[in-house]
């Protein structure tokens, strides 16, 4: 949501999922080759990390021709030291989110589509049949498991001084604010946006991404409603979520 927010303004190109990290680490393993192995190791990175430079150049400038490019995707932070080399001091947005919210949001997915091959639940293997089974399994699969090492990664190594981090719940119940506070971390003038008329501006195949991949974004910002997972999640197992998950809850100031 936040970066079809920016992209209303005429200075900011708000990407679709991007694949451009993907491309660039597919690259790098390359790197390995006898071809490779055999050159200078200097000058081989150094060439590297210069042609790196260049397809994020050309990929943005072949996108657009907005000064600023906010190119969506979960990896980037974890390739930091690496990106640094590339362009220095890269500004870095992360979205968070309260954990039982994002459960909640899996689970109603998984009510929502019971009959799709996608849903974890197994019951000729008895496998995540129980809700407690699901949380488990959520939080221990793809996508959701990477993003929370790699935020925890981002703390332990202290990357999080350098990033913006942005609640979901602050971001829905105080638009103006926190886009301002985007702004001025970009260093990048004010723009008065219509938090009531939000479209995608730039076009995706959600298809692809699976039932639990859904990207598309209400037309308009209202504030979340007091515990928004009440209609999946009792308190008890809500409760036992958030104790479980309480490094994340705590680090952000989600409280009971």
């Amino acid at each position: 949501m936040l970066q079809v927010i920016l992209h209303q303004n005429p200075r900011i190109y708000g990407s679709s999922t991007s694949p451009l990290l993907d491309i660039i680490f597919g690259a790098s393993r390359n790197l390995r080759t006898e071809e490779s192995i055999s050159m200078d190791s200097d000058i081989l990175h150094k060439s590297f990390l210069n042609g790196c430079k260049g397809m994020i150049k050309g990929w943005c400038e072949t996108l657009t021709d907005r000064p600023v490019f906010l190119d969506k995707s979960r990896g980037w932070s974890h390739y930091y030291g690496w990106i640094n080399k590339i362009e220095p001091e890269p500004k870095m947005l992360c979205m968070v989110r309260d954990i039982r919210s994002i459960i909640a949001s899996f689970e109603r997915t998984y009510q929502e589509n019971r009959f799709s091959p996608e849903c974890p639940d197994i019951p000729n293997e008895l496998q995540n049949i129980t809700l407690e089974e699901r949380i488990n399994y959520f939080l221990n699969s793809m996508p959701l498991n990477i993003s929370l090492k790699r935020l925890d990664d981002v703390f332990q190594t202290r990357l999080s001084d350098k990033m913006l981090f942005i609640r979901h719940e602050d971001l829905c119940s105080y638009p103006e604010e926190v886009i301002n506070k985007v702004y001025q971390y970009l260093k990048e003038e004010k723009y008065v946006h219509d938090f009531n008329n939000i479209q995608k501006g730039v076009k995706e195949n959600n298809s692809v991404f699976g039932i639990f991949g859904n990207h598309n974004v209400k037309k308009s910002i209202k504030p979340i409603k007091d515990k928004p997972w009440s209609d999946v999640l009792s308190d008890d197992v809500a409760n036992s979520l958030h104790n479980a998950m309480i490094v994340h809850q705590k680090r952000f100031g989600y409280t009971l």
